[in-house]
């Protein structure tokens, strides 16, 4: 006896209730997640993405780097789940279909639960990148900013 469940936030947390959902044919509508797995209309029709996928987000990053950079080094920090696996991935497919020379040169990973991404910035730091894709959420986000300032580091 539910009308909808709407703006939901989180993959985790609406992977969860996903098939639940779509059995019941209650609508789950306007997920508060890009990941890939909400555009599937034809599996799950009840199911609708509330924002941009990651996939064509990360899309979009390459494209943009392509036009202003087409020659850059590019290092990438990314959280080691499905959303920066959503972004990387069509990121990557995009620099190498352009066949030209922007180029990942360094990755990194972290975990949610890691207490700092500082060791990973230094890392990236040393492979010459003079592009940064920062693939990262909330605590992560602000630790690269901070730890790429106090370096002293200049990508883009």
């Amino acid at each position: 006896n539910v009308l909808a469940i709407v703006n939901t936030v989180g993959t985790a947390t609406n992977r969860a209730t996903h098939r639940y959902l779509n059995q019941k044919k209650v609508p789950q509508l306007m997920i508060l997640s890009g990941a890939s797995q909400w555009n599937d209309p034809k599996a799950f029709p009840w199911t609708m993405m509330g924002m941009i996928a990651y996939d064509t987000e990360g899309s979009v990053y390459a494209r943009h780097i392509l036009q202003n950079k087409p020659d850059a080094r590019i290092a990438v920090l990314r959280q080691n789940d499905d959303f920066g696996r959503d972004f990387l991935a069509p990121f990557k497919k995009v620099l190498e279909e352009a066949g030209g020379k922007a180029k990942v040169v360094a990755e990194a990973s972290y975990d949610l639960t890691e207490p700092t991404i500082d060791s990973q910035i230094i890392n990236l730091s040393k492979s010459g990148a003079d592009v940064f894709f920062n693939i990262t959420t909330g605590k992560a986000t602000s630790q690269s900013i901070r730890k790429i300032a106090e370096i002293g580091w200049k990508p883009d």
